[in-house]
């Protein structure tokens, strides 16, 4: 899974590594860092996804507001559990989320959180995990347009889930607990990005990029301090030493 995203660098960031995005109509989305963000309150997130045929940036919320819902009250309730969204759900053609393949998308971060276990007396350590010898990174997702109007607004906001699959080694070891023990965000090379989100992909391409694994060898992590503490600053993801604690690997 990702109990949390993290973007800490400067929008324009993701320029140097998807430059589509440098003549985006409207790339500029008035977004500022975010150190640490859960899914719980539904909360804006740059998300990057193509229409006809241009690619685009704007600010969805994260958690999908599926097209079957029928009221706010009820939407508020069901997209809890659709902040992440399985590989396996959107290969499944019976579905609901196989048929939203068609609608895919970026969600660029700089890092993520994940807790391990560790034994009853110290509890779970949580940890930042983020690619090496890059300062923005993608993760595939899923987006959906909201099938009711925002009550302030009256606009249908974008929503999105974050794809998740099962766990390279590294993160087979420190994702060990929680409901999604043993799962990571489906983590994309730059030229998978763009792959990813071509309006003219294929179901086989699609299926290639569901099963792609990103190398253990290519990610760092240390441990944080106590994330249901934490501010949206530095701090956030700073190295947290805790005494005698073993090594990962």
């Amino acid at each position: 899974m990702c109990y949390a995203l993290s973007f800490s660098t400067e929008l324009n960031a993701l320029f140097n590594v998807l430059p589509a995005l440098k003549e985006a109509p409207e790339n500029d989305v008035g977004f500022s860092k975010i150190y640490l963000q859960t899914p719980d309150s539904f909360p804006s997130w740059p998300v990057v996804y193509n229409e006809n045929g241009v690619t685009k940036i704007t600010m969805m919320e994260w958690s999908v507001l599926p097209a079957y819902l029928e009221s706010p009250v009820e939407g508020d309730r069901e997209r809890r559990r659709n902040a992440f969204v399985r590989t396996t759900e959107l290969q499944d053609p019976k579905n609901y989320w196989h048929r939203m393949s068609a609608n895919r998308c970026l969600i660029p971060v700089t890092g993520y959180f994940e807790h391990h276990a560790l034994d009853r007396q110290q509890g779970e350590i949580p940890y930042f995990i983020r690619v090496k010898d890059t300062t923005v990174f993608f993760i595939a997702g899923i987006y959906a347009y909201a099938p009711f109007a925002d009550m302030e607004t009256g606009t249908l906001n974008g929503t999105f889930a974050v794809i998740t699959h099962e766990a390279n080694e590294l993160l087979a070891l420190i994702n060990n607990t929680g409901p999604l023990a043993g799962r990571m965000p489906l983590i994309l090379t730059p030229a998978l990005a763009e792959e990813w989100i071509d309006p003219d992909l294929i179901d086989i391409d699609i299926y290639d990029i569901l099963t792609f694994t990103f190398r253990s060898d290519a990610m760092e992590y240390w441990s944080v301090n106590d994330l249901k503490t934490s501010q949206n600053n530095e701090i956030a993801i700073a190295k947290k030493e805790y005494p005698g604690l073993p090594s990962i690997r």
